[in-house]
């Protein structure tokens, strides 16, 4: 996969082997954002490219705090397994006071590209005022194809929905939508150590990026840099209110029959469950009594 980072100072045509694009912010890489992979893959005769950005444009006009799904580092991953030929990021900030028209004489002009997939809801251009009608009049009715709105149980499949669900700790319907288990990007960070006192080493975990679901306690798969062994292990996010007075949030990770150091190290995160919701316990004794309970949940459900 040949990746592009767009210099709206360069003018020059870029001659790409394929004419063939969809376009998208593709925050979450859903199933509904698969299945526009799939459709241009099919109007490319195999070969296409992908127009996003290299930051989603709510970080722009929302905040700068604006939380991801996906991040490009998994985005990429992704669309290299549908078999992207080019994946083109713009600047938003560069582009975003851009008319339709000069979104379209963009792809035309710089990329060659005059054959359009998008979604039936696609919108672009300043003020949102581009859409599917507006690219048939540029490109000619024959070149732009317009996919249905991915619908599971008669709902729409959106980053809106997942986003919803994942704050509400609903992780197992999120991946639904999402086609695969909610991942989380992390570094190890220095803690307390208070966990290996319990008995229970943990990890703490530094998320700058991504949506942390709700308060809770969660089974997880972990990957770990340079670590080929798949691990399993519990991940609880909260305020340790049995342990703790201050307001601190925090995302530890315990890793089951694992003992090295890492910290520094970069590790990902499939959430798979909600086990519980956090609580305060009547004491340590108490505290250890649920995690033994805790881990053998989170191995049963790991392992169903």
């Amino acid at each position: 996969m040949n990746i592009i980072k767009d210099n709206p100072e360069d003018i020059k045509a870029q001659f790409l082997e394929s004419k063939t694009a969809c376009i998208g912010t593709f925050d979450g890489m859903h199933l509904g954002h698969q299945e526009l992979l799939l459709n241009t893959k099919k109007v490319g005769n195999g070969a296409y490219s992908v127009v996003t950005f290299s930051e989603l444009p709510q970080i722009t006009l929302q905040s700068a705090d604006f939380k991801l799904i996906t991040s490009n580092k998994q985005k990429e991953k992704i669309f290299s397994s549908f078999d992207t030929t080019n994946l083109i990021y713009l600047d938003f900030s560069c582009i975003r006071n851009y008319t339709p028209h000069n979104f379209c004489e963009l792809l035309a002009n710089k990329y060659n590209i005059n054959e359009i997939v998008i979604g039936d809801d696609f919108k672009f251009g300043k003020d949102r005022k581009g859409d599917a009608s507006f690219l048939r009049k540029y490109f000619g009715n024959d070149n732009v194809v317009t996919v249905p709105t991915k619908l599971i149980n008669k709902e729409k499949v959106s980053s809106t929905k997942i986003r919803e669900l994942l704050y509400k700790g609903q992780v197992e319907s999120a991946s639904k939508l999402l086609g695969r288990p909610y991942n989380l990007e992390a570094k190890v960070v220095k803690g307390d150590g208070f966990g290996k006192e319990l008995g229970f080493p943990t990890a703490n975990l530094e998320i700058e990026k991504h949506i942390l679901p709700r308060v809770g306690v969660y089974a997880v798969r972990v990957y770990i840099q340079n670590l080929r062994e798949d691990l399993i292990g519990m991940m609880n996010i909260g305020y340790r209110p049995t342990v703790s007075s201050n307001d601190e949030l925090r995302v530890e990770v315990n890793i089951f029959d694992f003992n090295f150091d890492i910290y520094g190290t970069n590790l990902s995160l499939e959430i798979i469950s909600l086990l519980r919701e956090e609580k305060r316990f009547n004491g340590i004794d108490e505290l250890k009594t649920q995690l033994l309970k805790d881990k053998q949940n989170s191995i049963n459900k790991l392992k169903s």
